[in-house]
């Protein structure tokens, strides 16, 4: 029987502050080393837990959406199924501040992350072939934080968007300070790769979480109709908050900051995740192995 957003509890969480980023385009490598060093042990080394965890309608989800088909299970997968399938309209009700139908792991203490982390990520995402261009972003993976105490809120660590020029883009944020206020976030943006509609494009991104210069961030992409992994992203700095615990946890699916203010060209949008892993390596979450 389909499984709908509306057959779990939701959590209505406060919806992250999107500013408007500064872009630095990354340097693209044919490189495609997929290790990355390890840290000190008394930083951490993966998952909390340690073992490597693949997401499913099992695991420990919760969901935002208005209706009934918001997030529901599709059978349109990247591998046989089944996978998560958003969709948002405007005018859709609000949930959490917000136009969004996401899928989130708050619950889900093995996906938690915070400064000394180093994690692997793998999913897949697929934009509907009817994608069209639009006038403004599409967040459609997050690397969410929580506000600690002396905070009232604060962006997401990271963000995976379609720019309206078509591109991926990755959003990082960051603040050194223990307590963060909207002035006091760094941004920067890194376009990944073409999000060409019609096909599912492959993730794998390498974060070791850090407030400060130590912090790393490698990036592989690639498609189910153009295999071969390529590395579109390899940096070092600050990608994530002075945070005492870990409050990083993931979500997924469509929010669109946009529709909080006014309608855009495009009326709805539909989007398909698969494969989604977090782990201690390359191969341990990759999304098309």
């Amino acid at each position: 029987m389909k499984r709908t957003a509306l057959t779990y509890a939701a959590v209505a969480l406060a919806a992250a502050v999107i500013a408007v980023a500064a872009v630095v385009v990354a340097d693209r490598s044919a490189d495609a080393d997929t290790t990355l060093e390890s840290p000190p042990p008394e930083a951490g080394w993966g998952p909390r837990h340690g073992a490597t965890e693949h997401v499913d309608w099992d695991s420990e989800l919760a969901f935002q959406g208005c209706c009934d088909d918001s997030v529901e299970e599709s059978d349109y997968s990247r591998d046989g199924g089944p996978a998560f399938r958003s969709y948002l309209r405007y005018g859709d009700e609000r949930v959490a501040d917000g136009p969004r139908a996401e899928t989130h792991t708050a619950r889900w203490d093995e996906s938690r992350f915070g400064p000394g982390d180093t994690v692997y990520y793998g999913f897949s995402v697929y934009l509907v072939s009817t994608w069209e261009p639009d006038s403004s972003e599409d967040i459609v993976f997050q690397w969410h934080t929580e506000p600690e105490d002396c905070e009232t809120d604060k962006p997401p660590s990271a963000f995976l968007s379609v720019q309206p020029e078509g591109m991926w883009r990755l959003r990082v944020n960051s603040d050194d300070d223990p307590c963060t206020t909207a002035d006091s976030v760094e941004k920067t943006g890194f376009d990944l790769a073409d999000a060409a509609p019609g096909q599912w494009h492959d993730f794998v991104f390498a974060f070791r979480w850090d407030s400060t210069d130590t912090g790393v961030v490698k990036v592989w992409h690639q498609t189910d109709l153009a295999p071969g992994w390529e590395q579109v992203l390899d940096t070092t700095g600050p990608n994530t908050f002075n945070d005492a615990e870990a409050s990083g946890y993931l979500k997924w699916g469509l929010y669109k900051p946009a529709w909080n203010d006014g309608p855009t060209d495009v009326p709805s949008r539909v989007v398909f995740h698969d494969n989604i892993a977090f782990g201690a390596g390359f191969d341990a979450v990759d999304p098309s192995g």
